[in-house]
């Protein structure tokens, strides 16, 4: 039954705030093409993907803290805890300036992503804000990682829900009133900002036995070894879900980015929609595993996980295929239609994205 409350808790949030925020996200592009223009939106979308690159320096680390984390979680080994989340705070602290260092090495080659683009000092600001605020994100994350690891990631949802709705609020008023691109993304940054202190303080009072200790070299050696199979998934995940924009930026322009952007962001948000329903479930699976159940229930377990996802894919594909063209024209305009070839296509993606997932 805890298990069952647990799951109903995670998965009630997740999906409620990632309702929250697609519509919040459908709104705020409507908005941003309206007052910004398609191209500035093309722009920010793909100097977002080059971002996305450089994200690759995480080699997938938190994915295998996680991991280390739900067997000490479980047995309440405090020492193992704190040890675990000592050498992780080290580690996203060494690979949030790392990843800013990269992003000021790469300015000089994003006039070979933004095809037909003159770089003006304004794209360089918009490129250095973003990277700030995908940076910002390494310094706090090692508290959600505890929280998710510990089957409460309802919480992060609600707290980051909360902030969503305030933020894009702000945000929509300023680029209605003002048309500042730059102030929206001043927020941007704000809210990354406030949402993982909130969380870092709420941690700190739920969690008061945790303390910095001594950087253990022996622990992270083990959690390095793990990193080196995930980071093969994350590669290819990378290489599958965000060259997008930057091949299409390349080769066609800014501009398809946004008309392509248009799109995949009703297939983003079916994605996320879909992974609450089965994020809910991750943490309960990683218990299963240190529970020590015989190869044959695990089984047969997985088995069942993916039939429901390719039931749910089946199900989900079809009338995406037969209703994007039309909900692109309600929000945006007959001017921002693709041909139906490129929604088949997008529809096939986003089958095999509900079903490999696995």
């Amino acid at each position: 039954m805890k298990k069952i409350k647990i799951i109903y808790n995670n998965f009630i949030i997740g999906f409620l705030s990632q309702i929250i925020l697609m519509m919040l996200q459908f709104v705020q592009r409507i908005i941003l093409i309206k007052y910004i223009g398609i191209t500035i939106v093309g722009i920010s979308t793909a100097l977002s993907s080059i971002l996305s690159t450089l994200a690759l320096t995480e080699l997938g680390f938190q994915t295998a803290i996680v991991y280390h984390l739900y067997a000490p979680i479980q047995k309440k080994d405090i020492e193992k805890i704190n040890s675990i989340m000592t050498v992780y705070k080290t580690v996203y602290s060494i690979m949030g300036m790392i990843f800013l260092i990269l992003s000021l090495f790469f300015l000089p080659f994003i006039k070979y992503i933004l095809k037909d683009t003159e770089i003006t000092l304004e794209i360089v600001f918009y490129y250095l804000m973003l990277s700030i605020n995908s940076s910002a994100t390494y310094f706090c994350a090692h508290r959600r990682s505890l929280l998710f690891a510990d089957q409460k990631e309802y919480i992060v949802k609600s707290i980051d829900s909360l902030f969503n709705i305030i933020f894009i609020v702000i945000k929509l008023v300023i680029i209605v009133y003002f048309k500042n691109y730059y102030l929206f993304l001043v927020l941007q940054i704000l809210q990354t900002i406030v949402s993982n202190i909130v969380i870092y303080f709420w941690v700190s009072a739920k969690y008061p036995y945790l303390t910095k200790t001594t950087f253990d070299f022996k622990l992270f050696k083990k959690i390095l070894g793990n990193v080196k199979n995930v980071f093969a998934g994350r590669l290819a995940g990378y290489v599958y879900g965000a060259t997008d924009n930057l091949i299409i930026s390349s080769f066609l322009g800014v501009v398809y980015v946004g008309l392509y952007a248009n799109y995949s962001m009703f297939t983003m948000s079916i994605k996320n929609v879909v992974s609450q329903v089965f994020n809910a479930m991750t943490s309960i699976i990683g218990n299963m595993l240190e529970e020590r159940n015989n190869n044959q229930t695990l089984e047969r377990n997985f088995l069942l996980y993916c039939h429901v996802r390719c039931i749910i894919a089946s199900a989900i594909v079809v009338p995406w295929m037969l209703l994007a063209n039309e909900l692109v024209f309600v929000l945006f305009g007959e001017a921002y239609i693709l041909d139906n070839f490129t929604v088949c296509l997008l529809g096939i993606d986003l089958y095999i994205h509900i079903v490999y997932t696995s």
